[in-house]
């Protein structure tokens, strides 16, 4: 399986490659109708295919990507430490168990040429002439009827309705929990999306206030002084630092102030975390 995700200030889309031992090849082609980053529509690609192969019965597997983080991320190299790719990862890692034996590859960009094309293709990106776009017309289809092998003939592009809703949504699974909990309300998404898209379109105040924050390997950093880095915390994780802070691990019941000094010199930063610290404080009587 050869997968990819493309997100553009319009829409988002995904393309798909499946190829048997026999060379036979079957294309999808799947435009998502809902905001996400480029490493989101990835993710979604991923568990759309994984979820296609499985009810194909395959027992072996070998998945090809050219995003470094996903794979990584796949093969543990990396850890998913992102709220908004935790509940992806999880789903993906579900669905890899059901396989005998699954090979996650990272390959160049160019090795994933079709699935790219297939990918910016249901974004609405322009190719260039030559490429495969103009032979993809458009069906109305959801993806669960893919897996019918009546459908599934040799070299066919299959073309689906637009996803409105994530693929993770579709999944009876507890994980439909971590998505409701860590999907919504937080600060670092707007400020995420414009560094992942600068072009697109985006509040003035976002596009001021991004310029103080940087992005490596999905996380969000707030620029400090002397340059240095601040690695940005989610509600609950906010939350949990608090904790330790004032009566875990770091804590002696720290006045606010002083909690706020301790959790930036370990390197954390959140936009309320003075008035956090301060209120946090002020309830342990």
């Amino acid at each position: 399986m050869y997968f990819d995700g493309s997100s553009t200030s319009i829409l988002a889309g995904m393309g798909i490659v499946l190829q048997s031992p026999h060379q036979h090849r079957w294309f999808f082609s799947l435009k998502l109708d809902f905001d996400c980053t480029n490493n989101q529509a990835e993710y979604e690609a991923l568990v759309i295919g994984l979820s296609v192969l499985h009810d194909l019965h395959a027992a072996r597997v070998l998945v090809f990507d050219d995003s470094e983080l996903v794979i990584n991320q796949l093969n543990g190299t990396f850890r998913c430490m992102s709220c908004t790719l935790v509940p992806y990862h999880m789903v993906a890692s579900y669905l890899a168990e059901s396989f005998d034996d699954i090979t996650f590859n990272h390959i160049s960009r160019g090795e994933n040429t079709v699935a790219d094309e297939l990918a910016q293709i249901a974004s609405g990106a322009q190719l260039l002439e030559g490429k495969c776009g103009p032979m993809i017309p458009v069906l109305q289809q959801s993806y669960p009827a893919l897996v019918n092998q009546q459908v599934l003939q040799r070299d066919q592009v299959i073309r689906t309705r637009v996803m409105s809703l994530p693929s993770l949504l579709e999944h009876e699974d507890p994980v439909d929990v971590c998505v409701v909990e860590t999907l919504p309300n937080d600060w670092r998404m707007p400020i995420m999306q414009y560094l992942d898209n600068p072009r697109g379109k985006h509040d003035r105040k976002i596009r001021v206030h991004a310029t103080n924050y940087v992005s490596y390997q999905n996380e969000l950093y707030r620029k400090g002084e002397d340059d240095l880095l601040l690695l940005c915390l989610g509600p609950q994780e906010a939350a949990q630092a608090i904790t330790e802070v004032h009566e875990g691990i770091c804590g002696a019941h720290q006045l606010g102030r002083k909690m706020r000094w301790l959790l930036c010199r370990h390197g954390y930063f959140w936009p309320s975390i003075l008035k956090d610290c301060i209120e946090y404080a002020r309830r342990c009587v």
